[in-house]
Formats: structure tokens, sequence, C-alpha cells
């Protein structure tokens, strides 16, 4: 718990104590090109049961609970069965989500363990039949007697006695803990509390605090937005203790990676948070083992590991959040260009976390979590919940049915009309901590990209190539993070995302598209990034387009015919890396450019030549054809000579990188070819340089790949 009578304040973190310095080992060097593959893991977990196994992180001596989430793979948690731990005995957990064939998908799970301060203890999970009564909201009102917030003349509200027996919803409920939701108006401005407490079967209760500025008439044609609030000193408070301080902001924002301001007041659709322990903060911090991590098909295999000190990288000021920070989020200018460290599939600090279960990348990940709270995107109905698909239907921000506001940070950066670097913040925040909030910034992720700029029910007609990545990542998150018991909300995200199928089939279903690339805006435009006669088109674009479709696909978060349609669709789209390098005659296929100029405009139509990748190249290019091996080349947009190329000397944030990661998404597909372009390029040395090109990722991790079938 804190206390604090500054502006902003310092919320605390469930589980995020201190402890020792760690630094992630540094991985052997290969020494012989290309290098050795890196030694497959077991499926997940040291006993390769598809479940994670726990890492608990004390900061002090004793016996205290915890909070963890598991995402098992599909088949590990059959229906009918649950979890459990030989290491603890207290262990409960509770299934929100389960996959297609009826198993578990995502877990919550409290328990209670000794621990000695600075002394790390894991626990393994297994799959058990578990009986128990779950407790109910009566359990919070034993722990909590009053919640009360006061916002002067803005608002003010408190909860307490038999009202907590009556929650908003359960979240989850087990014999080790229940997750109740309260809403309290706090004034007629529209400011609302979403107030979440943790109730345990031990004498301790964690209680999170979100206030909000976003209530809107979802429902009505043309929602319009709440009104600015502005307050000074507004506190929180739990059982009588004040756990909060915050005023509305009035300029700069604090704890952030990026410059920018408010332009003053609790705006529109903002909201910041608190955290309070009744009972004593346990600091405890719980982390997953990298194996069952790299083995999920949300997330990715790596094939190097990082040799950095991840307690010094993130240490840094904005890695602490306070209300009104963005921390590590590119806010303003999301969507500007350059390669950001939350450009990706996934961020930096959550990539990291996958790769290396280490604890102070968690942090970050939890920080800059909540810190999209101070984005505009909190929207809440007049009921007190997320917009759906539903309500969301047919309005977005270009037709003027949807609110938005123009000052900063902003979800979209400095273009509201773009979605091409937003990233995906709700999943991996989730996975570090269960919190409701954190599956409700999913739902507001999916929102905003259901309403922005041009969306068609969800889907995307106009978007930039890489836009048609980033928003099929982050509805594919809200779905599979959304419990299952809200079954008519989870159904409208699946119809959202369906709906981007035809969207980008149209390039496919095009007959003179025997390339099998997509670019920007509608299929018939010939959008060209450099200002040239001849069609062009971003082939990195198209690398995101396959990383985040492949793990949509392999997720299994659509249904049926949709799915089917979905892995068709990825197929088609995976096969352009391996073409490119089965077709190439000489080594032309180690170039990776910026832009691909695959022919000319001709009418309405688009002369591909002969459809194949080698000869497009070579026909765009003077100058012999370069050697069958060698390092990885990435040419100056305008340069025309192989000569004038420039070699890749290590991996990260390249061209190649990039390339790399979609060429592994499309071996481990299998798609047509693969094999063989895998012994062309990386077993037989066509990249010369790998071994050391690909060290790289040990600084760089979002592109950091290894096929899960080599």
């Amino acid at each position: 718990m804190f206390r604090t009578s500054t502006v902003a304040v310092a919320a605390t973190f469930a589980g995020c104590g201190g402890g020792s310095a760690e630094t992630t080992a540094a991985a052997p060097a290969p020494s012989v090109p290309p290098g050795p593959a890196p030694t497959p893991g077991p499926p997940s977990g040291p006993s390769g049961n598809g479940l994670p196994s726990l890492t608990l992180h004390p900061s002090q001596s004793g016996t205290f609970p915890y909070l963890a989430t598991a995402f098992p793979l599909e088949g590990a948690v059959p229906s009918g069965k649950t979890v459990e731990s030989p290491d603890d005995p207290l262990l409960s957990a509770s299934v929100l989500s389960r996959w297609p064939d009826g198993s578990a998908a995502v877990v919550v799970m409290a328990g209670e363990a000794s621990v000695a301060a600075g002394a790390a203890r894991t626990l393994a999970l297994r799959t058990a039949t578990r009986v128990g009564t779950p407790l109910t909201a009566a359990r919070v009102g034993q722990l909590v007697s009053d919640i009360s917030l006061s916002f002067g003349g803005a608002g003010n509200g408190s909860i307490s006695g038999v009202a907590f027996n009556t929650p908003d919803r359960i979240w989850w409920a087990n014999d080790r803990v229940i997750c109740c939701r309260y809403r309290l108006p706090v004034g007629a401005a529209g400011l609302e509390a979403l107030i979440d407490v943790h109730a345990f079967a031990s004498n301790r209760a964690l209680v999170e605090v979100v206030v909000e500025n976003g209530k809107l008439d979802a429902s009505a044609t043309s929602p319009t937005a709440p009104a600015n609030a502005s307050y000074s000193g507004a506190t929180v408070s739990v059982n009588g203790n004040t756990i909060a301080t915050v005023s509305s902001p009035s300029g700069s924002k604090p704890n952030s990676r990026i410059s920018g301001s408010y332009s003053g007041g609790h705006e529109a659709f903002r909201a910041w948070y608190c955290s309070s322990w009744i009972g004593g903060d346990p600091q405890l911090e719980v982390t997953h083992d990298t194996a069952s991590l790299q083995a999920h098909p949300l997330f990715f295999r790596s094939i190097d590991s990082s040799t950095e000190n991840l307690q010094t990288k993130y240490g840094q000021t904005y890695d602490s959040y306070v209300p009104w920070s963005t921390c590590r989020l590119r806010t303003p200018g999301m969507d500007t260009g350059g390669d950001d460290e939350e450009i990706a599939l996934y961020t930096e600090c959550q990539s990291d976390y996958l790769l290396s279960g280490n604890r102070y990348s968690r942090r970050a990940v939890l920080a800059t979590g909540l810190a999209v709270l101070s984005c505009d995107i909190n929207w809440r109905d007049q009921g007190g919940e997320i917009p759906t698909q539903a309500q969301v239907s047919g309005k977005n921000t270009s037709n003027g049915r949807w609110p938005s506001i123009s000052s900063e940070p902003r979800w979209g950066g400095s273009n509201t009309h773009d979605g091409s670097h937003i990233p995906a913040v709700g999943l991996v925040p989730f996975l570090c901590r269960p919190s409701p909030c954190f599956i409700e910034i999913a739902q507001k992720e999916f929102a905003w990209n259901h309403t922005n700029y041009s969306s068609m029910d969800g889907g995307h007609p106009y978007d930039q190539v890489r836009s048609r990545a980033w928003r099929a990542r982050n509805y594919a998150a809200t779905i599979f993070l959304t419990p299952d018991a809200d079954a008519s909300r989870k159904a409208g995200y699946r119809s959202a995302l369906a709906n981007n199928i035809p969207n980008n089939n149209a390039f496919f279903n095009l007959s003179y598209n025997t390339l099998g690339v997509m670019w920007g805006a509608e299929p018939a435009a010939s959008a060209d990034h450099s200002g040239r006669a001849r069609f062009q088109t971003a082939g990195w674009m198209n690398h995101f387009c396959i990383m985040a479709w492949h793990m949509v696909d392999k997720a299994k978060v659509l249904l049926g015919a949709d799915a089917a349609a979905w892995t068709a669709m990825t197929d088609a789209l995976a096969r352009y890396p391996v073409r490119w390098i089965n077709e190439a005659v000489g080594g032309e296929w180690r170039f990776c450019p910026y832009t691909l100029t695959i022919g000319d405009a001709v009418g309405a139509t688009i002369n591909m030549g002969t459809g194949n990748w080698g000869e497009m190249t070579r026909s765009d290019m003077t100058g012999s054809v370069p050697a069958t091996s060698g390092p990885w080349m990435n040419l100056p947009e305008n340069a025309t000579n192989w000569s004038s190329a420039n070699s890749e000397s290590s991996g990260g944030n390249t061209y190649a990188s990039w390339f790399w990661a979609a060429f592994c998404c499309s071996v481990e597909r299998n798609v047509s070819g693969a094999s063989a372009a895998w012994e062309k390029s990386v077993t037989n040395g066509g990249i010369s340089n790998f071994a050391t090109w690909r060290q790289g990722f040990r600084t760089a991790p979002r592109f950091n790949r290894w096929p899960r079938n080599k």
C-alpha cells in the first residue's frame, strides 16, 4: 500500500516487489556457419505436459498468497479437469476460456506458499480433478469494509457493508480466491470507478481501481463524448486508508518515454489506475518458464537467448506506472515512421519476457499495459461494459459515427486514421498478472480497431498492408482473453475478425496477382511508396501479415468455416517468402528491399510478367545476379545495381530480420516448397554470415524466430 500527496501517484502492482539483481545469462556464440540449431525444449514446462512451471520471486519471508495465469496448450487440461501443483497443495484454478476441443485455454490460479526473501521458488503444475467450494462475494465484505472516492466538485461515491454481497459481476471464483467487479459512479460529469476486488481465503485482498471518463450511449447512431472533468487532490480510500491522491492533468505526461502533453483536465476516454493490498502486500512476483512460453501458438520459438542485463534495460524511470503516464508506449506518434521497439507482433518488453521469463521485463510489461489507460480508448456503455461489436457495427471515426479526441496521447498516434504501428497490450500483461483491467484493455483495443478509420463491421478494406497484420493480432488477443461466459461478446469479436477474410482474399483472388502479395488500400489500387511509375508494394508489410496471421491461425480463435478460410488465406500469403527463395536463379533471394517492384501498371490491371519472383527481381535490377551464397543484402530504395547493395551484419531490426521471421512462420506452416527453401538458405549455408547475423536478436528480440518443426 502507498501514501502520497503528490499530483500523480505510483500505483502498486500485485506481486511487483523488489529483489536481488538478475541478469539473463549469455548463450555461447555459434562458431561455424550457419550455426547450430537451438536444442528444442519440451512441449511446455519442465515435464512436457503442456503446462508451465511458475517461479515465485519473494522480497520478504513468510507465507503469502499469489495470483498467476496459465495458457495451457490445447488438450493439456481436458474438459472436466483443472490444474493443481504438487509443490503447493493450496493452489486452485479457474478456467476462463477453452480451446475448440473443450480443453482449458486461459486459466487463473491462486495459491499460498512459504518463501524466503531473495530465494526463488519454482512450482510445477499438473492436470487434476479437484473438488472445492468456491468462495462467494460475501468473502469480499469480510475483508473490505469501505471503498470511497472523494473528487471534490467533480463528485464523490462510496461502497460499503452488504453492498459487497451483490457485485456487478464475478470474474472468477475458486476455493482460494474470488474476483468481484463493482461500479461506483463518481459524479455527474460521467466519471466512474471500476473496482475489482480479489478476496483470498487467507486474510488478504487486492483492491484494484480504474477511474474512467468514458460513459457514452454506445447504441446511439452517433454517440457523443462525455465532458472533461477537472479535480485536484482527489482521493481513493480503502478501509479508511487513502491509497491514492490524484489530480487531473494540466500539462506534460509523467513517466513517459516519448514527450508530449495533455490539453488539460480528465478528458473523455482516458482513465487511471491504483491498487492496494488489505492485510499487507505479499510482494511475490510470478514468472513462467521459457519453454512453455515459446511452445504456445500465440507466441514464438526463439533462435538465440538475450545477453542483455534486463534489470538495467527495464529499470528506467518510465518503467514505473503512475496515473497519466504512458511508460514505453509510443505516444505521441504511434503511427510515425521508424522501427520503434513497440512495432512488431509483440513489443520489445513483451518479447523479452517471452524469451526469458525475466521478472524485470515482466515489470515493464505490466507498467506499459496499465499506461494504455492514459490513451483515448477507454469507452464504457451506459450499462457499464466495454462496447460490443454489435454496438459499434457501422460506426467509425471517418463516418462521424464514433467520437474521438484530438489531443495526445492518442492510441493511433498523430494520425488517428491509421492502425499501422499499434501494439497489442492486453494479452501479455494478463499472462503476467491476472487482472480484469487487462481483459478490458484488450477489449478496448478491439473497440478502437473496429471504429478506427473506415471499418465495415470490423473489416478494413482500405487498410495499409501492415494494418491488416496488427488489427488481426489485436482481434485475436481479445477473443482469446474474453471469458467464454461472455459468449455473445466473444461471438461478436469472432465475427469482426472473420469479416477481414474477404477483404484480404480479394488480393489473392485477382488473376494477375501471380506473385501472391498484397498492397496498400484496395486490390484495384496500385499503391506506390516511392512515386515511381511501376507498381510497387512493401514486402516487409507482407512479412508482418504472415507473422500475425500465422499466430491467429494457430491460436484457433476462429471456428468452423471461418477457421478453415483463415488457414487457407494465411497459406496463400505464406508461400511468398518460400517462393522468393526457391524461384531465384542465383542469389537474388538474399536481397531484402524496402519496396518490391512487381510490374508495370497497365490500365486497371497489373502486368506481373511471368509471375516468377526470380524473374521479377532481376527485371528490376541491372548488373550480374549475386552469388548463391553470402550475407543478407539490403538495397537502397532507388538503387538498381547489385553492386550498390549493403551487406547486413547483424539481425534485429532490419528488413532481413523481418523477412526471416516471416520465413520461419512459412516453414513452421510447412507450405509447399518450405523444406527446399530451408535447405537452400539455412542448412546448406546460403546465408554465409548466419551464425554472426543471428546474434543481433540477443539485443533486439522482436523478430527472434526459429521454426518449431526444425
